[in-house]
């Protein structure tokens, strides 16, 4: 009998072609990159934003206290606002005055430790009354101090804040979690995104093609094994130039705006080494790899896109589990657990890139970890190419697991013998 071509270049080629003329593909691409380009940008941003505010809001600064304070004191500290000195009786009428849009709140001085805040509604992530509780707190321990005999510089050395500096020494500890931790967090996430729906294109293109009947064409003139290789490269391919798309979007805005970074002191909290990008791409590959023959062969069990949910729900429990695991670990990556699930194939390779950008690893825990994940691939894959050889020409309802099992079991046709 004739043998089957093998024409995984071929399958390879219309695959990458189909995602580069894609309309979705495109506007997906286009609008990461703006996102990426405005979150870099963010600090210049608001400046300009800043530059077209409109007028401060108001704090009124009420002092109960036996020592003396007024809104001058605490001027330097809270420039965005306007502080305004105020009598006791203005408390009487704050109902009225807090629903003033122009008022943010009315800060009131019991005594040096007692202070009460009176808002409308306190907003998130924005406590102005913390900073004012701070500057009178310690104007007025200093002055209780100088008016009970202490000296200017006892006093001075009293209020004072604990100067402390945080050195990292990346040669005992591993690589600094300021320098690393943001940008791993990130990468994890865009890596996390990219697999997931890479994986369920790979599989919604095998299980469309089932249902109109192209399938039973290809399958009588090409090898099983070249179309799965060839619609997971090809998908593969569109994915890797879309993440050095934005690796390249990435490293034009952040040398951009470098300067407004070291401004703010963010810039170790954004710049991303060269190194840990190459080990992301790299670590995408393997992923990818190893989730796309699996949607691949459970694509070509299914009869309609639709039903695609349906056979790779089990799936999404191995990502939930994927991604919470390197979620806890970019916060801390040296534990042992993190070290063993390094080394489980599926889940491992997102952990093994955290640790490998975080820490200082020795030579066996990246390249053991690295080989296992690669020779997990080939088993995948060659057992996926098993699956999707049998299961293109199934037809009928979702299989469950027990149904994928005995499909396993079952030899191969006539024609893949002859083979």
């Amino acid at each position: 009998m004739k043998s089957r071509k093998n024409n995984s270049a071929v399958v390879m080629r219309f695959e990458l072609g189909n995602y580069l003329r894609s309309r979705s593909f495109l506007i997906s691409t286009l609008i990461t990159c703006i996102v990426i380009a405005l979150a870099l940008s963010f600090p210049r941003l608001m400046d300009l934003f800043q530059g077209k505010a409109g007028p401060k809001k108001n704090i009124y600064i009420v002092n109960l206290s036996d020592l003396p304070a007024s809104a001058d004191d605490a001027v330097d500290k809270m420039s965005k606002y306007k502080l305004i000195n105020a009598t006791p009786e203005l408390l009487d009428k704050s109902g009225e005055i807090l629903a003033k849009p122009v008022t943010e709140g009315i800060f009131v001085i019991d005594s040096e430790r007692s202070f009460r805040w009176y808002t409308e509604r306190r907003k998130y992530a924005e406590y102005p009354e913390e900073s004012l509780s701070k500057v009178y707190g310690k104007k007025l321990l200093y002055t209780r101090l100088l008016l009970s005999g202490s000296s200017e510089d006892f006093a001075e050395s009293v209020v004072a804040e604990p100067d402390i500096e945080i050195i990292e020494q990346a040669s005992l500890s591993g690589k600094s979690m300021q320098q690393t931790q943001a940008t791993t967090y990130g990468l994890v996430m865009l890596l996390y995104v990219c697999l997931l729906s890479y994986g369920q294109m790979t599989a919604v293109s095998v299980a469309s093609e089932k249902g109109n009947r192209a399938m039973e064409l290809l399958i009588t003139s090409t090898d099983a094994r070249s179309l799965i290789n060839g619609k997971v490269f090809g998908t593969g391919l569109a994915g890797l130039l879309q993440l050095c798309i934005f690796g390249l979007v990435y490293f034009i805005f952040f040398f951009l705006n470098r300067g407004a970074f070291e401004q703010l002191g963010l810039l170790d909290s954004v710049q991303m080494p060269p190194t840990t990008f190459g080990m992301a791409i790299i670590i995408f590959v393997i992923c990818y790899l190893s989730f796309a023959y699996i949607y691949s062969a459970l694509g070509s069990l299914v009869s309609r896109s639709e039903d695609i949910n349906q056979v790779v729900s089990p799936l999404s429990l191995i990502f939930i589990a994927m991604v919470a695991a390197t979620i806890l670990a970019t916060f801390t990556p040296d534990p042992a657990w993190v070290k063993i699930l390094s080394f489980v194939p599926l889940i491992g390779p997102l952990l093994l890139f955290v640790r490998f950008s975080m820490l200082s690893l020795p030579a066996w825990e990246f390249l053991v970890p690295m080989l296992i994940h690669c020779l997990a691939v080939v088993g995948i894959s060659r057992l996926a190419v098993s699956i999707y050889r049998r299961g293109t020409l199934h037809y009928g309802k979702a299989p469950q697991i027990k149904d994928i099992l005995q499909l396993l079991r079952q030899k191969e046709n006539t024609a893949e013998n002859a083979k």
